[in-house]
């Protein structure tokens, strides 16, 4: 195979290739999974258990060079994020729950890794303090872009999103 069929086969962000099959279906389709091809769509994926807040993202967000992928399992993290090449990952820090900060923030520390061309931002709760001081470690440590409070309204959030 020469080197341009694998480039082609190549996602753009990711550098993982794909079977034949999968690169046809996703060229015949109209949105992005980050091959070359179609490499000018943003792919923002919302992992959150706060569904109002992804839908009214989701709306506010909509744009034909934008798709939003909302999934409110955080074990499906790994694979929402790379099977759609996503440049941002919005991760909620719950409340209450088992997507605490530690598990959030070991999340986002997993996805840096190994998909490094993904930003992340954290939404954590204004009131606690040590989702605030992890947040702001993850930052400095560069594994987050940034993090954004609970009470931030959708358009400050939308605009997180378009400029990280």
């Amino acid at each position: 195979m020469t080197q341009n069929k694998d480039e082609e086969r190549k996602c753009t962000r990711c550098g993982t290739l794909s079977d034949e099959d999968e690169v046809m279906r996703r060229k015949t389709r109209r949105t992005c999974t980050g091959f070359s091809r179609c490499s000018n769509l943003w792919t923002i994926a919302l992992l959150m258990t706060r569904k109002p807040v992804a839908q009214g993202l989701i709306n506010k967000l909509e744009r034909p060079y934008i798709r939003l992928c909302y999934e409110s399992d955080y074990t499906k993290a790994d694979s929402l994020v790379h099977t759609s090449c996503a440049n941002i990952a919005l991760i909620e820090i719950a409340e209450t729950g088992r997507y605490d900060a530690e598990f959030c923030l070991a999340l986002c520390s997993r996805l840096h890794d190994k998909i490094r061309s993904c930003k992340l931002l954290i939404m954590c709760p204004e009131q606690d303090e040590l989702s605030i001081a992890a947040a702001i470690d993850s930052k400095q440590e560069g594994i987050i872009e940034d993090f954004v409070f609970y009470d931030a309204s959708i358009d400050y959030l939308a605009s997180k999103l378009l400029i990280a």
